[in-house]
């Protein structure tokens, strides 16, 4: 902070986490925030074949901070209904601390399953034939695959943090965290074929448009010529 010539983060929420530091280090450094870029200009892959068992996805790195213990506790009780239980995909590198998170996705048998390393075009198929991307983080600093779900027309249940509705706006439903009822209601009404809740979500999510990388550097390069 005391070295930059200027500081550019990817949200609002992350300028602001950085500011009590910016202080601390008598720092005058401008910050600027400047949204990730997304581009799907390019055709998605062929949407797969409908499944008759519905599923959801959580994309992230497999981590305590994304909150899939959470995740596996509404799946623990699933696991109740057999057959007609929704299944959880769960797509991401593992992070710190994941071996037990992986050990309790293992346990639920073939209603959690784990892919590690997927290419893009491979993610993009599970999104877009799921129910929704969950995302039931305690932090984030941006949330992309919030804003990759969405623009693939693909609803998300997300934490309420300002990152996420700054990336989101009022498209995703916003849930608490620390709330698994909240979460197995909202889950249980995204599974059923005929889901006003979800419809409502769809609706919303054709009125959001991702930040362009035209747009994100519209902000960097003024920073780099001065």
């Amino acid at each position: 902070m005391r070295l930059a010539d200027h500081v550019v983060v990817n949200s609002s929420g992350t300028a602001a986490a950085l500011e009590p530091i910016r202080k601390s280090c008598d720092a005058r450094v401008p910050v600027t925030v400047a949204h990730l870029g997304l581009d799907l200009r390019a055709p998605p892959p062929t949407r797969p074949a409908a499944e008759a068992r519905p599923y959801f996805v959580c994309l992230s790195t497999i981590e305590p901070r994304k909150n899939h213990k959470l995740l596996l506790r509404v799946w623990q009780r699933f696991a109740a209904l057999g057959e007609n239980a929704p299944r959880l995909v769960i797509l991401g590198r593992r992070g710190w601390r994941s071996g037990k998170i992986l050990a309790e996705a293992r346990g639920l048998g073939g209603l959690v399953e784990t892919h590690e390393n997927l290419p893009d075009h491979r993610v993009a198929e599970y999104l877009l034939s799921a129910r929704a991307l969950l995302n039931p983080s305690f932090a984030e600093g941006f949330g992309l695959p919030i804003a990759e779900a969405l623009s693939l027309g693909v609803p998300v249940l997300c934490s309420d943090l300002p990152e996420l509705r700054e990336v989101g706006s009022q498209a995703p439903e916003f849930l608490s965290p620390h709330n698994e009822e909240v979460w197995y209601r909202a889950v249980s009404d995204y599974a059923q074929s005929r889901s006003d809740r979800r419809e409502r979500q769809l609706a919303r999510i054709s009125q959001w448009r991702p930040v362009g990388w035209d747009e994100h550097f519209a902000i960097i390069m003024p920073l780099l010529d001065c």
